[in-house]
């Protein structure tokens, strides 16, 4: 199965939509940052070795948050391209605010383990068809 992730234009413009709803202004992403976001879930999709799907969106979801490409919103940026990541292969993570809160929360103030979001992930996720 290949697993598709989101481009950066595509992630581009996801937050630049999210920061003119919730913050009326727009801003631009730092372009290296951004890069270094996203270098390891997308070697994870190229390298294979054994990862699946939550694997990788929950990558992406910690490279977003950890390391702040966009100047505001990076959590919420996180979860949404988890989200994202994981309905354009086909499965859905069905969780309550509460739930995704306390998940970013968790991470934003670095008291879970990686691996422990993505059996959260895989537990809560329900498959729809790609």
């Amino acid at each position: 199965m290949i697993i598709s992730l989101p481009s950066k234009s595509v992630i581009c413009e996801i937050h630049k939509k999210q920061n003119e709803k919730f913050r009326g202004i727009s801003f631009e992403p730092d372009p290296s940052k951004l890069n270094s976001a996203l270098a390891w879930p997308r070697m994870m999709v190229t390298a294979g070795g054994g990862v699946d799907v939550f694997d990788i969106a929950v990558s992406l979801m910690v490279s977003i948050a950890t390391q702040r490409p966009f100047s505001h919103g990076n959590r919420r940026m996180g979860l949404t391209l988890c989200l994202i990541t994981l309905r354009r292969n086909g499965w859905v993570l069905d969780i309550t605010n509460e739930e995704a809160i306390g998940l970013m929360t968790k991470l934003a103030d670095k008291t879970t383990e990686e691996n422990y979001m993505v059996k959260f992930c895989r537990e809560k996720s329900i498959y729809m068809g790609s």
